[in-house]
């Protein structure tokens, strides 16, 4: 150990270091008197304690403390002095001062003990700086934030994490924020007065950031005393993107409970449409086979008609389940080539106008003066056009009215169908185009069909590069929908 004494009489200087050696047998003291060798001390580098007089000629110990802490802040100084003034000895540990002795024959043997307790303060105050840094190192390290603050809510501390998941830069900036809720755990009018039980809370909240944007944050709070105040310290950890996955695995399961909806609804459907047909065939086929002969003419074209309208029912569900079947797995291939879009609708419209005919409708038709190219393949176009009409004269009633218009918009055609039917629930638009979706799933409605031909539409389009969109006004008030398609130059 090494030990400076500084004291301009050599009397006291003699005693103290014959004290010092006492309790420190392998210690060693350098002696000052002067200003050079105080000097000649600094220069040396750091001691384990100062001893030092309180008032010299040259100088006096409070600025002996100063310039030491100056040098070595850690080092412990003990100052001694023949006055036994407390006001003396107030100023001294006011200043700094690690301990402080009165000069006189019985209390001077004090001076080593004194010593060694303030080595063992400034030795321990080192160790817990140490620890502390240690620990405000792995606090700013850490992903989740920290921080202190009253329980109304002035922030005290904080670590980087905390700044990062609120939005701010500074922890003055983080102070004058008004983060609503962040300090204000449950139970807080309770705890606010509770200076040695502890309480805590955790919960989820939404932490606006000042950018605008949100974060989810977990917070964990503790709620306790400490130097007779209450304090808030807690942790806050960003879980957005675990309430992402959370959120995004429940629309996941709501969409796989809607789809196994929709496919046990969809199977029902399939058994109700393959079994209507059957009977008429069965008993038209029995008709033609065995009473031919005791029937006319009439009766047996009848029959045969009854077979192929229903046979021509069965293939077209049979064609939608394929083509279903093939858009979903990539399988279908389009021939596109240059073709004039009013024919793949005039096509179209010649498909479904026995059904218009039937149904005593009116169809009008609206085609620009000029022919519109584009790029398509003309049969799964015409296809997507008689699926949207078939579907807008089935919901029309009979009289009623459907159009088919199509129109130049810019570099895209725009193909409209509407009609004056049933209309659309507004909660049914937003998935109208998704497999097996239908307005009307009881077993006896008239209209047909599986629900699975505006589908086909909405890949057909979109393979060809366009879009298409639905619209009503509601029940009673009719639907629309809009193909839009790119035009081509070539």
């Amino acid at each position: 150990m090494r030990f400076l004494v500084l004291d301009d009489n050599p009397d006291d200087r003699l005693v103290a270091i014959r004290f010092l050696s006492h309790e420190f047998p392998d210690a060693e003291a350098d002696e000052v008197f002067d200003k050079a060798g105080l000097e000649r001390a600094l220069a040396r580098g750091g001691y384990d304690a100062v001893v030092t007089d309180y008032m010299m000629q040259w100088i006096n110990g409070i600025q002996i403390l100063e310039i030491v802490k100056r040098h070595w802040p850690d080092c412990p100084v003990v100052l001694f002095t023949g006055s036994g003034n407390e006001e003396v000895a107030v100023e001294a540990m006011k200043a700094g001062a690690d301990d402080y002795v009165v000069k006189s024959a019985h209390r001077m043997a004090r001076l080593p003990l004194a010593v060694r307790h303030a080595i063992e303060r400034s030795t321990a105050k080192r160790r817990l700086a140490q620890v502390e840094t240690h620990l405000q190192r792995l606090t700013d390290a850490l992903d989740v934030g920290v921080f202190r603050a009253t329980p109304e809510g002035a922030l005290l501390s904080c670590n980087p994490a905390f700044l990062r998941i609120i939005g701010r830069s500074t922890l003055e900036e983080a102070r004058g924020a008004s983060i609503e809720g962040l300090f204000s755990p449950s139970g807080s009018d309770e705890v606010r007065g509770a200076e040695r039980e502890s309480v805590t809370a955790k919960r989820e909240m939404e932490v606006r950031r000042p950018d605008g944007s949100r974060v989810w944050a977990r917070v964990s709070e503790r709620v306790g005393g400490e130097d007779g105040r209450t304090v808030v310290d807690g942790l806050v950890e960003d879980i957005s993107e675990r309430r992402a996955l959370e959120e995004g695995l429940r629309a996941r399961t709501l969409a796989l409970q809607d789809a196994d909806r929709r496919k046990d609804e969809f199977l029902a459907m399939l058994a109700h449409e393959l079994r209507n047909p059957l009977a008429p065939i069965l008993n038209a086929a029995t008709v033609v086979r065995y009473r031919t002969a005791s029937l006319s003419d009439t009766r047996v074209q009848d029959a045969c008609m009854i077979i192929e309208r229903q046979v021509t029912t069965l293939s077209r569900l049979v064609d939608d389940l394929l083509d279903a079947s093939r858009v979903s797995q990539g399988k279908i291939t389009l021939h596109p080539e240059i073709i004039d879009l009013g024919v793949a609708v005039t096509q179209a419209v010649e498909m479904v106008r026995p059904l218009v005919e039937a149904r005593q409708q009116a169809l009008a038709v609206h085609l620009p003066p000029a022919p519109v190219r584009v790029r398509a393949d003309l049969t799964r176009l015409t296809q997507v056009f008689a699926n949207l009409l078939n579907n807008a004269i089935k919901f029309t009633p009979r009289g009623g009215q459907v159009g088919i218009t199509v129109a130049q918009n810019g570099e895209d055609v725009v193909v409209r169908i509407t009609d004056t039917g049933m209309g659309i629930d507004p909660t049914l638009l937003p998935r109208i185009f998704d497999l097996f979706t239908q307005g009307d799933v009881s077993l006896d409605r008239a209209q047909g069909g599986l629900g699975i031909g505006l589908t086909l539409v909405k890949q057909l389009v979109e393979m060809h590069g366009g879009a298409v969109t639905a619209e009503s006004a509601g029940a009673g008030q009719g639907s629309a929908f809009t193909v839009r398609l790119p035009t081509s130059n070539s």
